[in-house]
C-alpha cells in the first residue's frame, strides 16, 4: 500500500463516504476490505410473495406491497469491525452538484458534523468543495490521485 492510500484508510472520521463501484475506483478498493458488501448489494434481489401468500395476507385485511431496492438510493454498512470507521456509506455518483448535495443531506440527517469522502473518478478537491454548500459540515476529501 502507498503512503497516500495508508493515509487514507487511517482513522480519523468515524463515516467515510463513497461513490458508486462503477464511479470510483476508492469504492473498488474498499469494497475488498469491506468482505464485497457493496457488489453483493448492489446484485441483491428481493424475494417475491407468492401469488398464493398474497391471497392470504389479503384476506386478513393487509396490504400487500413490495418494492425493490432503490439502486440510486444511499447504502449505509457498518464498518467498524472491518476499516478503521463506524459506517462506510455509498452515494452513487451522477453529477458532482446532486452528489455533494446528498453526500450534505445524508450526514445532517445522521447527525454527523462530518465525513472522509473518497471522490469519484475525475472529480477534484476544488469541485466538490464548491459544489458543497453546506458550510456546517467539515470534510476530509481524498481525491482518486492518491491511488496512484
Amino acid at each position: 500500500m502507498k503512503e497516500n492510500e495508508t493515509q487514507a484508510f487511517a482513522g480519523g472520521s468515524p463515516v467515510w463516504v463513497i461513490a458508486g463501484l462503477e464511479q470510483s475506483r476508492w469504492a473498488q478498493k474498499l469494497d475488498w476490505y469491506l468482505n464485497f458488501q457493496l457488489r453483493r448489494a448492489s446484485l441483491h434481489e428481493s424475494k417475491k410473495i407468492s401469488e398464493s401468500n398474497q391471497e392470504k395476507i389479503a384476506s386478513w385485511g393487509f396490504e400487500v406491497s413490495q418494492s425493490p431496492r432503490n439502486q440510486k438510493a444511499p447504502l449505509l454498512v457498518d464498518s467498524r469491525h472491518l476499516l478503521p470507521n463506524r459506517f462506510t456509506i455509498q452515494i452513487p455518483f451522477e453529477d458532482v452538484a446532486s452528489w455533494a448535495k446528498t453526500c450534505s443531506k445524508v450526514l445532517r440527517e445522521m447527525k454527523q458534523t462530518g465525513a472522509r469522502i473518497f471522490l469519484p473518478s475525475d472529480v477534484s478537491k476544488a469541485q466538490f468543495t464548491k459544489a458543497v454548500a453546506d458550510q456546517e459540515l467539515q470534510f476530509e476529501v481524498i481525491e482518486e490521485s492518491a491511488l496512484g
